[in-house]
């Protein structure tokens, strides 16, 4: 038997059928949860935010998380149905490794959301993972991807499948098996970018057919028409191949891509859309960008001048000019020549000096570079610099380096003889490479020009074209052979093809980099746009796909597995010093959406550091504007702005409203809190903890007249509240030692629950009375908390002794 190789996962052999492989489950709906106050609710938010407290505090220790998790486990029991904590519980399970932990919250979570693709995969990836051969696994994913069962997995996920069958094959040795997976993967999910970006790399080197290669690009590009690369490498088959018109467009998406990521084109990429546009017959456009990239060169030298000299002159900076690149001069000189304009002695004149200024560094790149650049300025002058003198010495510092080979000797020889006028000694000289070198055919082609042998010139630009349709030199002896036919070169039947191929890719990508809202988009909006205080605060999201095809969702496809909602507040009275952090929020609920399809789920952000910040002004209330970002990026001041694809949501403010604290509410609130029964009752005993701790000198002069009383009856009612709703009043209660007598009732209830959050909330030292307590007690919850959050705290007093400030919560 194929043992599977040590670099895959194992797979450990389990007699299951293939309904079980299938895992169909039966369809479940989770419930939105109640807007109003619960305390349960409430107190699982509560520890969710502790949790994440504790695993954002630098460096992240195990401790964190152990503690985290612990929370999240607290929390998962008050809440079982809630999504969001579900799926931070997996997030951390996935943190620390624990296989058994991961397995349980996915079964859980596809129960509750059966249309969940991602951890649909990852189920039955579970289920895979208990095979232990090759044979055994690759049979498995046969049976799997019956046709009889792709239905019930669907598509996205039958893809995937395809994909990895397909890599064990490889693995396995089998490229037949592997060709067919991989075939049949991209066809189940055009979408599916890591097979679309196999399926390119590995057919391209088995077939010699360049129309088959554009349409692998095609697809690739379809599955994820943000990625850079793709869009690269196809813009750049159809210019190689003369599609001029497909890689003039390919190009400027290209280009408008890096400028909406915020990212300097290159001036390769540049050079190939100024020669795609002249090629197609824009001369305009082609000047227009060079003319672009030497504005662009030109202002960053400036700015970098200014920064090193401030007291320059306007006219000094605008007198500052930079040399545009080889490339870059190559095709400007060659459209000049080919419009029968004299050479560019000036920029010839710039290239040169940055040439001598690169050699004469203090560390010079190596020899064999220097003789590639002069060998390369050398070719420039003497084919569209018309300066034979010039060349030649380039020529020789390149021979100084480097040998030249007999060919390039011949060719530069019979390009130099070109110049000079010497015609019969050029076509002597460039005959016997034309044959098989463009180069010296384009040189050959003019020598018969000057001949008067316009059909052998005509064969000779021909040849060139034929053969590097995509360089400026093909370009170039493009127009050298329009000159003499006195028309339009047609394009090849294989570029007309490619310009077919290139038209099929929908008109909206154009403007993708631009107008991202015409492929996807965005909305935040909360449920309610009333909050009563330490209410949910809950918020739908929903990403549609505006696009006529599918869009994958994941970190290599262009809609990205996660967006952020950043929240503001405004409380009356109040000076925030600096925003709320932004929520980030995991979107991978689906492997892709189709066209029209909407991914829509809710968001608590109670469940946030935002619920901290809300929940310490809850008396005054407040207002909260928020602002969501799909495909986002840092910018400056680590500002964030949408990307490419990216989209935003701003939706009307909400308001979390307080209470006016008048001799009236005060006396109706300590007389409802004497009996607590009810959610209401609760907030009101935390709005009363509030007013004693909330406004320092400025404080109620009715609070202040009754903050004894208030206390009193606080601690009073503590202890006729149930379990949880003490847990979450002690959690949610202000610092400070006038509530002291309330913490002291806490200390006194033995619950787990509520002495759980006594520690999480009060304890910062080792040698806190109600740790070591905890420590010794026969509850093994209390004692194995207190374990964690023992380790925790030791963790953050060696790291401070070390130098940072970090607090254990």
């Amino acid at each position: 038997m194929t043992q599977i190789p040590t670099f895959t996962i194992s797979r450990r052999a389990v007699g299951l059928s293939t309904m079980l492989l299938i895992l169909a489950l039966s369809s479940a709906i989770t419930p939105v949860a109640s807007a109003q106050f619960q305390p349960d609710e409430a107190l699982a938010a509560m520890l969710a935010r502790r949790a994440n407290r504790a695993v954002t505090v630098d460096p992240l220790t195990s401790a964190a998380i152990d503690v985290a998790r612990h929370l999240y486990d607290l929390a998962l029991e008050l809440d079982p149905l809630d999504a969001e904590l579900r799926r931070n519980a997996l997030s951390l399970a996935r943190l620390s490794d624990d296989d058994r932990a991961r397995r349980a919250h996915v079964e859980a979570m596809v129960a509750a959301d059966p249309a969940d693709d991602v951890l649909r995969l990852e189920r039955i990836n579970d289920v895979l993972d208990r095979y232990q051969t090759a044979e055994q696994l690759s049979a498995a994913y046969d049976r799997l991807l019956d046709p009889a069962n792709t239905g019930s997995l669907g598509p996205p996920v039958a893809s995937r499948l395809a994909f990895d069958a397909a890599i064990l094959r490889q693995r396995m040795d089998d490229p037949v098996g592997f060709a067919e997976r991989l075939s049949r993967a991209v066809a189940l999910d055009p979408s599916n970018k890591a097979a679309a970006a196999t399926a390119a790399g590995y057919f391209r080197m088995q077939i010699n057919d360049p129309f088959a290669q554009g349409e692998l690009l095609v697809n690739l590009l379809m599955a994820d028409p943000t990625d850079i690369v793709s869009q690269g490498a196809l813009a750049r088959h159809l210019l190689e191949h003369g599609a001029y018109r497909g890689a003039a467009r390919l190009h400027r998406l290209v280009i408008e891509t890096y400028r909406t990521a915020r990212r300097f084109a290159p001036d390769d990429l540049m050079a190939d859309l100024a020669l795609a546009q002249w090629a197609s017959g824009d001369d305009v456009g082609a000047r227009s960008t060079i003319r672009t990239r030497q504005l662009e060169m030109n202002a960053m030298a400036r700015m970098q001048a200014s920064e090193q000299r401030p007291g320059m002159t306007i006219e000094e900076r605008g007198a500052i000019t930079t040399p545009l690149s080889l490339l870059l001069s190559t095709v400007q000189m060659a459209m000049r020549d080919a419009a029968g304009e004299p050479p560019d002695a000036e920029r010839l004149k710039l290239l040169r000096e940055q040439y001598e200024t690169m050699a004469r560094a203090a560390e010079p790149p190596p020899a064999a570079l220097r003789a590639e650049a002069a060998l390369e300025l050398a070719w420039l002058m003497v084919w569209l610099g018309q300066d034979a003198d010039g060349a030649e010495a380039m020529l020789r510092q390149a021979e100084a380096l480097e040998p030249l080979t007999d060919a390039a000797r011949g060719r530069f020889d019979g390009w130099i003889a070109l110049r000079r006028g010497d015609v019969s000694a050029a076509a002597e000289r460039l005959t016997p490479l034309a044959e098989s070198d463009p180069a010296a055919a384009a040189g050959l082609g003019l020598a018969l020009r000057h001949g008067e042998d316009a059909l052998g010139a005509m064969r000779q630009f021909a040849f060139v074209v034929s053969r590097t349709p995509g360089s400026v030199l093909g370009v170039w002896a493009r127009h050298q052979l329009a000159s003499l036919m006195g028309s339009q070169v047609a394009p090849s039947d294989l570029a007309s093809a490619l310009e077919r191929l290139a038209s099929t890719i929908p008109g909206v990508i154009d403007r993708l980099p631009t107008e991202p809202g015409r492929l996807v988009s965005l909305r935040v909006e909360p449920l309610s746009a009333v909050i009563q205080p330490h209410e949910p605060i809950r918020v739908r999201v929903t990403i549609t796909n505006t696009a006529p095809f599918s869009l994958g969702i994941g970190s290599n496809a262009p809609i990205r597995p996660t967006l952020v909602i950043e929240p503001r507040l405004y409380v009356a009275g109040v000076t925030m010093s600096t925003p709320p952090p932004p929520v980030v929020v995991e979107i991978t609920r689906r492997l892709r959406l189709e066209p029209r399809e909407a991914l829509s789920f809710i968001v608590d952000l109670s469940q946030t550091s935002l619920g901290d910040i809300i929940g310490a002004v809850a008396i005054q209330g407040s207002g909260v504007e928020l602002r969501g970002t799909l495909n986002y990026v840092l910018v400056d001041n680590n500002a964030i702005a949408p990307g490419v694809l990216g989209a935003t949501a701003r939706p009307a403010p909400l308001r979390v409203e307080g209470v006016r604290v008048t001799p009236e509410w005060l006396d109706d609130a300590l007389a409802s809190i004497a009996e607590p029964d009810t959610p209401d009752d609760l907030v009101l005993m935390s709005l009363l903890a509030e007013s004693v701790t909330f406004g320092g000198t400025r404080q109620n002069e009715h609070v202040v007249a009754r903050a004894d009383r208030i206390v009193e009856e606080l601690a009073r009612s503590f202890a006729k509240l149930d379990a949880v709703s003490q847990a979450w009043l002690i959690g949610v209660l202000p610092a400070g030692a006038r509530l002291e007598p309330v913490r002291q009732a806490a200390k006194g209830i033995d619950h787990d629950l509520v002495r759980i959050v006594y520690l999480l909330t009060n304890v910062t030292k080792r040698d806190d009375p109600m740790l070591e307590a905890a420590l010794r007690s026969e509850r093994p919850r209390q004692r194995n908390f207190a374990e964690k959050m023992l380790k925790l705290i030791e963790v953050h007093e060696a790291i401070t002794r070390g130098g940072a400030s970090t607090t254990p919560q």
